[in-house]
C-alpha cells in the first residue's frame, strides 16, 4: 500500500476521451486501457503512494476503498509487469541513483552479439576489432539497449526483472557497464 509508481519515461501515452494507448518501446507493444485505468494511471507521479491513489479513486467514483483496492492492485501489478509503470519508492533512497543523468544509450548496431548461453555473449566491434565477454546481466542491459535508454532506466528494468539484487550495487554495476561499453565504442549516446 505504500508502493509509489511513476509512468516509464521510455512509454508513450496518447489519451482520448474514452481512454488511452500506451506503446511499451522495449517490447514494441501498443495496449489499449480503458478510462478508469487512465484515470489512475495519470495519478502516477511518483509521490502518490498507492493507498492514496485508492483512496482518491474510491471518492471520486463514490465507492468504498475496500470495494476497490483489490481491482487496482491488480491493475497495478499488470501495468508494472507489462512495464508501463515501475516502483520508484525504493530506488529513490539508493546511493548514486539520484545522480545519474537522464542521457540516452543504444547499442552500436555495427557490433555483432553472439550469445552463449547460459553464460552471456560476446560483443564484437568490427570498426575498432574490439571484443568484449558479457555475463547473463550485461546480455540483458545490451537487450535492453536496442531502444534508447538512460542509466536510470536500466537500472528500474534490472530491478524489475532480477529479484533479490541489492540495488546499491545494480546502480553502481550499470553505471560502471555503460562507461566501459561506451569508452569502447559499443554504445553510443543518443542526441534528444
Amino acid at each position: 500500500m505504500n508502493a509509489r509508481y511513476v509512468v516509464r519515461k521510455s512509454v508513450a501515452i496518447e489519451y482520448f476521451e474514452e481512454g488511452s494507448l500506451v506503446f511499451i518501446p522495449e517490447t514494441k507493444r501498443l495496449i489499449r486501457i480503458n478510462r478508469t485505468a487512465t484515470d489512475i494511471l495519470r495519478r502516477m507521479d511518483g509521490k502518490q503512494t498507492t493507498r492514496r491513489i485508492i483512496q482518491d479513486v474510491a471518492s471520486f467514483y463514490g465507492a468504498s476503498f475496500d470495494s476497490i483496492c483489490q481491482d487496482i492492485s491488480r491493475l497495478l501489478t499488470d501495468l508494472a509487469e507489462k512495464e508501463i509503470i515501475s516502483d520508484v519508492r525504493h530506488l529513490g533512497r539508493v546511493r548514486g541513483y539520484n545522480a545519474m543523468d537522464d542521457v540516452k544509450f543504444i547499442v552500436n548496431h555495427d557490433v555483432s552479439c553472439r550469445i552463449e548461453d547460459p553464460d552471456g555473449a560476446i560483443l564484437f566491434n568490427p570498426e575498432t576489432d574490439a571484443v568484449q565477454v558479457v555475463n547473463p546481466t550485461g546480455l540483458v542491459i545490451w537487450q535492453a539497449l536496442e531502444s534508447p535508454r538512460g542509466k536510470r532506466e536500466i537500472v528500474e528494468h534490472l530491478m524489475d526483472v532480477c529479484e533479490g539484487v541489492p540495488e546499491d550495487q545494480v546502480v553502481r554495476d550499470v553505471d560502471e557497464f555503460v562507461e566501459k561499453l561506451k569508452s569502447a565504442g559499443f554504445l553510443g549516446e543518443v542526441a534528444e
